[in-house]
């Protein structure tokens, strides 16, 4: 199972349409040919689905604090990238798989009865 940075990671890329192994300057590059599809004074189309493309190009140049609630909004991230896209909800973060382990033992057992 992924961890939900993981899954931002790949839903990034997902929306750039770049590989995983892309360099700074491919990263770049799709970036501003998104950006020439989605921005609002160019296309007249609605001003979030170009921060989606912002928030995919800021998660992978790994820049601190940066907001990802519109790239984890899954209808505006299918209309990006045109096609359907997996919820998010269904990755559990690493502090909610760690607590599912280790700390709800009444639910199952690790000790042979």
């Amino acid at each position: 199972m992924q961890l939900k940075h993981q899954e931002l990671d790949n839903r990034a890329r997902q929306i750039l349409g770049i590989p995983a192994s892309a360099s700074q300057d491919e990263i770049k590059q799709a970036y501003r040919k998104k950006a020439k599809i989605f921005h609002p004074d160019i296309t007249k189309k609605d001003d979030r689905l170009m921060g989606v493309v912002n928030q995919a190009y800021h998660r992978l140049t790994r820049r601190k604090n940066v907001s990802t609630t519109l790239l984890e909004d899954d209808s505006l991230v299918s209309l990006v990238t045109d096609l359907p896209v997996e919820p998010i909800e269904q990755v559990r973060s690493y502090e909610e798989w760690h607590r599912d382990q280790f700390y709800n033992m009444d639910q199952k057992s690790i000790w042979p009865e």
